[in-house]
């Protein structure tokens, strides 16, 4: 029974490094998901509006090493996140937002715009570690801010390092977790399934700016 037990001992100390060599720290994708319909209310209940959370689709990476990759598809707003091989952390997301051609302020274009410009918010504020809305939505104002004096932006949030690039209508966003060493973003490897619901069409004569 002692060789046994020695064995297994041996092991365990053997696979130990393996284990660690995964963990990272950093923001919880069920906890993105969560934030994100608390963002998208804060919202609604600030700007009277009757936004619900985007479809997000799924699929596992390209690589097989157990990494999920979920998007939110759209020639206006997209997203792509990355998590860690648990399938736990967010290793990476990127939100872009595109200022589609013909939007001038207050045609229709413009506030089919404006609805995704929220939803971009939400978003964002979804990869704060804050515990309310109200306090994630510093975040959005800090961005705003810098992004009038600036095309560019970067700050440090936790594990992350938030990029923020606004150039030719296009702004994105990038959260990089700076515990994983850099690779190549995995693509996926299955048609996603879409889960959630779509934001509803509705009028409005309020944007978000492009810097």
């Amino acid at each position: 029974m002692r060789k046994l037990t020695a064995v297994l001992l041996l092991v365990c100390l053997c696979l130990a490094p393996v284990a660690r060599s995964y963990a990272i720290s950093g923001q919880f994708y069920d906890v993105f998901t969560q934030y994100y319909a608390e963002n998208v209310q804060f919202i609604n209940d600030c700007e009277n509006r009757h936004l619900l959370p985007l479809a997000i689709a799924s699929a596992t990476s390209g690589n097989g090493d157990g990494r999920m990759i979920y998007q939110i598809f759209g020639d206006v707003l997209s997203m792509v996140i990355r998590t860690d091989p648990t399938d736990t952390i967010i290793e990476r997301c990127e939100i872009t937002l595109t200022a589609p051609a013909g939007m001038e302020l207050g045609n229709a274009t413009y506030n089919d715009f404006a609805m995704s410009a929220y939803q971009c918010y939400a978003l964002q504020m979804a990869m704060d570690s804050h515990t309310t809305p109200y306090e994630r939505f510093v975040l959005v104002s800090d961005t705003n801010a810098a992004l009038k004096l600036s095309n560019t932006y970067e700050v440090q949030l936790g594990v992350y390092t938030m990029t923020c690039r606004s150039e030719n209508g296009v702004l994105t966003i990038v959260f990089e977790n700076t515990t994983v060493t850099p690779s190549a973003t995995p693509e996926p490897d299955a048609t996603p399934a879409p889960e959630g619901e779509d934001v509803p069409q509705e009028d409005t004569d309020e944007g978000a700016g492009m810097g």
